[in-house]
């Protein structure tokens, strides 16, 4: 969430303008209504996109797989996907084969928590 927060200086000349650079790396001008940086805008774009692809597609992906899986888990007849997949149910009771996807959706909500702690 660094990629949003930017901070305001204030120019020596002007003492009513403001510049916007991001926090964690100060050689980065945020964009603002009447700036665009194409640097910042792409860094947003990435981080954006990151935030959709790591809470929401791979607790989904993995929802997907277990799914298609459950047959072959519950009844103990292997098949390929099955094996492939033998990483998020290996740790479990073959009945709870599900229960990686709990995890990992509970340490996606926790770690998220602590993000927003100041």
């Amino acid at each position: 969430f660094s990629a949003w927060s930017c901070k305001p200086y204030v120019l020596r000349s002007d003492e009513f303008k403001q510049l916007f650079f991001l926090e964690s790396y100060l050689d980065l001008r945020c964009s603002e209504s009447n700036y665009s940086n194409s640097a910042y805008d792409r860094l947003t774009s990435v981080s954006l996109t990151m935030i959709i692809i790591w809470p929401i597609l791979v607790p989904a992906l993995y929802a997907l797989l277990l799914w298609r899986s459950k047959n072959a888990i519950l009844k103990r007849t292997p098949t390929m996907m099955s094996r492939s997949i033998r990483f998020l149910t290996l740790e479990y009771k073959q009945e709870m084969f599900w229960w990686e996807l709990v995890e990992l959706t509970r340490k996606v909500i926790l770690t998220g928590f602590v993000i927003l702690i100041p």
